[in-house]
């Protein structure tokens, strides 16, 4: 299961990175020609956190959870691995499981915009780092090991092997 896990959440990452990639042509591209000034955006803190939450969390969070929620309860890189969401959970639990699965992301996030943006390391940006890398270890190392992770056991869902519907179980 966990070699399936991995690539599942690597197909899943393409989809991702596919996704920034679309953002950055839209967004980035004309910033960076001039034909939009977004510096009063990146120049503030928070305004750099919530353009960064927007423009990448907020479309991961909706991808994952509308296609988790969805008939299939599987994202495409799930579906390609064989593995679905077990159940039929609500939209409100896989809406919860994919905002943890993401918050070391996002911490992540508020890590690199303090340490790109302070002369020094600050105690923020130091603190968000750890933060998230003790997230991203409770999140990603149980399924690794067989386990349920934290997003899983706070969410009550789990993922299991897929089974097509023609088949008895």
């Amino acid at each position: 299961m966990a070699a399936r896990r991995l690539r599942s959440w690597l197909w899943d990452y393409l989809v991702i990175l596919a996704g920034v990639a679309g953002v950055f042509v839209v967004v980035g591209v004309p910033t960076l020609l001039g034909w939009i000034d977004a510096s009063g955006v990146w120049e503030s803190r928070i305004g750099s956190d919530v353009a960064i939450t927007v423009l990448t969390v907020v479309p991961t969070l909706g991808y994952l959870t509308i296609t988790e929620a969805g008939r299939d309860h599987a994202t495409w890189g799930k579906r390609r691995s064989g593995l679905r969401l077990a159940d039929e959970p609500s939209f409100g639990r896989v809406l919860g499981r994919n905002a943890i699965k993401l918050l070391p992301w996002q911490f992540g996030h508020l890590a690199a915009t303090r340490f790109a943006t302070a002369p020094e390391a600050t105690a923020s940006a130091t603190l968000f780092f750890v933060v998230s890398m003790v997230l991203l270890a409770a999140v990603a190392l149980p399924p690794l090991l067989g386990r349920r992770g934290a997003h899983e056991v706070a969410s009550g869902t789990r993922v299991v092997f897929d089974q097509p519907a023609s088949t008895p179980v």
